[in-house]
């Protein structure tokens, strides 16, 4: 019995030593601060779709480590596989008239992780000059490596059609 209490304390006592060095990887910032650097990256990343700018739109994703739930119930693994679907759906968009986002939230976990939650609208014209309509919900997660706040995953969902 002394035996498992000596090795629990030197358990105990390595990972109380780790955190810390974790504490110093991770300064404090208050969430007010945190929520507003990523609500500003959302207007932003809202931005660059509204005004088509692909590459913008893809500066706010950590390519390495981004994974999505996708609206028609599919999953992705690679940066590369969405910014493909992206582009294709892309091409065939003339202009957003309207995009929209209400019940924003944005959730601190940590200094280096928070969630993003919103419900949006959006009035598009097609190449073709047909006009549609999409609305649904959306949860980003952002993570901040290497002094950047980028997405690492994104679900969707929309709404039906009226």
């Amino acid at each position: 019995m002394k035996h498992k209490m000596r090795l629990f304390f030197i358990s105990s006592a390595c990972i109380l030593a780790a955190l810390p060095a974790q504490a110093q990887n991770c300064q404090e910032v208050p969430d007010q601060t945190i929520k507003a650097t990523i609500n500003k990256s959302f207007t932003d990343l809202a931005g660059a779709v509204k005004s088509l700018d692909s590459d913008k739109y893809f500066s706010f994703f950590d390519k390495d480590r981004y994974t999505a739930l996708n609206s028609d119930g599919t999953v992705t693994h690679s940066f590369d596989v969405f910014q493909n679907s992206f582009n294709q759906q892309f091409q065939y968009i003339k202009a957003y008239n309207e995009l929209n986002f209400q019940n924003v939230k944005i959730t601190v976990l940590d200094c280096k992780t928070a969630v993003l939650v919103n419900e949006y609208s959006a009035k598009i014209t097609l190449q073709s000059n047909q006009s549609i309509t999409a609305e649904g919900a959306g949860t980003q997660i952002w993570s901040k490596a290497k002094g950047d706040w980028k997405l690492v995953h994104v679900a969707s969902s929309q709404k039906p059609a009226k």
